[in-house]
């Protein structure tokens, strides 16, 4: 991808040598290489997977030495689109002043999936939904891996997991993210500076003594998300079986007040 493309994460890190990301990226592609060369069974893991479009999915499986004879089964999970962009503007808001318009850039999940299926077949494709009532034991983790026993026969033991690094930000934490960051650090949005880093470090320690509430959307705003996406949701269940909860149309009034919010790109 070019490097202005990459996520903000890389762009911060290779800032002063985009050529090194390169050398990286083509280390990690040799151990994957050696891994199918050494195992069974290689497990690749990325949430940003799911935005490839079919040209890049080939030089992917191509850079990790996959031949077209192989067996590859992809695993995907799929949540609710409200919930979706909930957990998204919680961690664009990390680095960024600006909050995403759902109307410009819908979950593509749909889209991600009819590329993957377009490359490896529908039939080695497993959907599961994002959803505690749906997962095994109402965890991700324990879920994910009764998968992999299923395909390969191997049961893997859940370790002791590392505190979670990606855990959700307060509503409280969201608003100062904003509005400090606009007040205070002069860079472009959508990148991690020191400065970024330092501010998100500040606002955890002073905040943890503090009373704080769990970041919601208004009803309106979450029923308007989740209706926008009807129609892939629906797809969702014809091709893969996975129900998610579809929402009672918003009426015009309803419709006009969650544009309003959300368009405004404030917490």
């Amino acid at each position: 991808m070019p490097f202005e493309k990459l996520h903000r994460v890389f762009r911060s890190k290779y800032a002063e040598n985009h050529e090194k990301i390169i050398v990286d990226a083509n280390d990690v592609c040799d151990n994957i290489k050696k891994s199918l060369e050494r195992y069974d069974y290689t497990i690749v893991s990325g949430e940003y997977f799911l935005t490839f479009n079919i040209d890049t999915i080939h030089a992917i499986l191509n850079n990790f030495g996959f031949t077209k004879g192989d067996d590859v089964k992809i695993i995907c999970y799929v949540r609710k689109p409200s919930a979706y962009w909930l957990s998204a503007l919680q961690q664009r808001l990390k680095g960024s002043t600006a909050v995403d318009n759902v109307l410009e850039r819908k979950y593509p999940f749909k889209s991600g999936l009819e590329n993957w299926i377009e490359v490896v077949g529908k039939q080695n494709i497993l959907v599961r939904p994002f959803d505690r009532n749906q997962l095994i034991n109402g965890d991700v983790v324990s879920d994910f891996y009764q998968l992999i026993h299923d395909i390969t026969g191997c049961e893997i033991n859940n370790p002791s997991l590392a505190d979670e690094k990606n855990k959700s930000v307060s509503a409280e934490k969201s608003i100062l993210m904003q509005e400090l960051r606009e007040e205070l650090i002069s860079s472009d949005d959508d990148i991690f500076t020191d400065d970024s880093r330092k501010l998100i470090r500040l606002i955890n320690k002073n905040g943890n003594n503090l009373q704080q509430s769990k970041m919601k959307f208004h009803p309106c705003v979450s029923d308007f998300i989740d209706h926008y996406h009807v129609d892939d949701l629906k797809w969702l269940n014809q091709n893969f079986n996975v129900s998610l909860p579809l929402p009672n149309p918003p009426n015009d009034e309803e419709k006009m007040e969650a544009i309003n919010i959300f368009s405004s790109g404030r917490v």
